[in-house]
């Protein structure tokens, strides 16, 4: 059986964006019928709560689109995540040159948001600027366009 590809999404809090992409991720995971072959988190390089759940607003609008947020909860990129990950994908450059410091070894590191059809970089903090609707319809292109990228890339060495 082929190893599962591991994507792990970053932001600074791990409040907002990351558990929202997370929770879409899965969703779409789901939906495509790979759960197995697709292993998804979410991680903050400052993370606002531990433990916690994602902010409210995010969890709504969650909730409101039929996508379970059961599970999510705040955590820090942790040492062990050089190891786990494949993939590592952050939600804004200033999250990438943190990430860019640490030894994340063979994992895969860039950014979230070129994978959808936006043209931007970064996933605006609607923690900081509000907007958490249209930060959902960003992190959602991204996440189509990133989980057809896995699948191809995963079709192409036969995973």
């Amino acid at each position: 059986m082929a190893l599962p590809t591991r994507l792990l999404v970053v932001c600074l809090g791990n409040y907002c964006r990351s558990p929202m992409a997370e929770a879409i991720l899965r969703h779409r995971v789901a939906a495509a019928g790979v759960r197995g072959s697709v292993e998804v988190a979410s991680a903050g390089t400052r993370p606002f709560r531990i433990g916690g759940p994602p902010h409210s607003e995010v969890l709504a609008i969650l909730q409101a689109r039929g996508i379970d947020a059961r599970g999510l909860s705040g955590r820090a990129v942790a040492a062990e995540d050089v190891d786990r990950y494949n993939r590592i994908l952050a939600a804004d450059r200033h999250v990438l040159r943190q990430l860019e410091a640490l030894p994340f070894g063979g994992a895969r590191l860039e950014l979230l948001l070129p994978y959808g059809g936006s043209g931007g970089l970064d996933v605006p903090d609607p923690f900081a600027v509000g907007g958490f609707e249209e930060v959902y319809e960003l992190l959602d292109q991204a996440c189509r366009g990133l989980l057809d990228d896995v699948l191809a890339e995963r079709a192409r060495f036969g995973r």
